[in-house]
């Protein structure tokens, strides 16, 4: 990019809309790496690695609060879409789902989509996927 080229778009910093609750022992260790997608309605949701002690994580679900202006300031937590319950996903150490991503699959014709929750497997240098 030279300098009077125009970048793409812009990124504001609006602040934190998520952090650790700490009267919960499941986010011990913070909260943290979450996807996002929208629902039909258009409603925002997240999808944190939760933390506990020990490394023990699992993937939550919230929904995103807006302010009057349309800006994100909280989240209702609705609690976990997935918790290592998996061989692979568990060893004498620590235990986990982290980092996921979501996909949306619509096809044509499609009665509904399919979202594919895909994270990183702590034990090995793999993903899982479900649906």
């Amino acid at each position: 990019m030279t300098v009077t080229e125009k970048p793409l778009f812009c990124i504001e910093r609006l602040g934190v809309i998520m952090e650790p609750d700490p009267n919960n022992p499941d986010e011990a260790w913070g909260v943290l790496n979450p996807a996002a997608a929208r629902s039909r309605n258009g409603e925002l949701y997240i999808f944190p690695r939760v933390v506990a002690e020990k490394n023990y994580s699992r993937i939550g679900i919230a929904k995103v609060i807006f302010d009057d202006q349309g800006d994100p300031k909280a989240v209702e937590r609705l609690g976990y879409v997935l918790e290592p319950t998996a061989s692979y996903e568990k060893n004498p150490r620590t235990a986990g789902c982290e980092d996921p991503r979501i996909n949306l699959r619509n096809l044509p014709g499609q009665i509904c989509d399919d979202l594919y929750r895909i994270w990183s497997i702590r034990t090995k240098n793999s993903f899982s996927c479900v649906r």
